[in-house]
Parts: C-alpha cells; sequence; structure tokens
C-alpha cells in the first residue's frame, strides 16, 4: 500500500511539471500575440467643423497618445 501511495505521489509530480511547462509556454505565446494595432479615425472632409471637433475631442479622452495628421487628397479626374 505504500508502494503505491509513492507511486501516485511521483505520478503526480510528474503530472504538475508537465502542467507547469505547458503553462509557461502557452503565456509566453499570449504576450506574443497580445499585440493590438494603433488606433486610428478617419473622417471624409465633407463633415461640418463641429462633427469633426467633436470626434476627435472623443478620441483624445480615450487616447492621451494622440497626433493629429491632416492632408488632402488629390482629386481623381
Amino acid at each position: 500500500m505504500a508502494a503505491a501511495a509513492i507511486a501516485m505521489l511521483g505520478f503526480g509530480c510528474y503530472i504538475m511539471s508537465r502542467i507547469d511547462r505547458f503553462l509557461t509556454d502557452n503565456q509566453g505565446q499570449n504576450k506574443k500575440t497580445d499585440y493590438t494595432p494603433p488606433s486610428y479615425v478617419q473622417m471624409d472632409g465633407d463633415l461640418p467643423e463641429e462633427e469633426i471637433l467633436e470626434e476627435v475631442r472623443r478620441f483624445y479622452r480615450s487616447h492621451k497618445n494622440t497626433k493629429i495628421v491632416l492632408y488632402e487628397e488629390e482629386e481623381k479626374e
């Protein structure tokens, strides 16, 4: 009976070490895939100034490191 208990204890330690290795490897992969692309807002030039300003303010409230880039797209003929 003591031999069976020792064998079960050894098997339990083996299983726990395998689970620990699996969780450690899995956690490393999750850190690699947690990347989120930068957020952006794209607005059409047809919006009234008030709506553009409100959208910029709304975006700034949730994204403190905000950079604003304005450009004019050439019209296609």
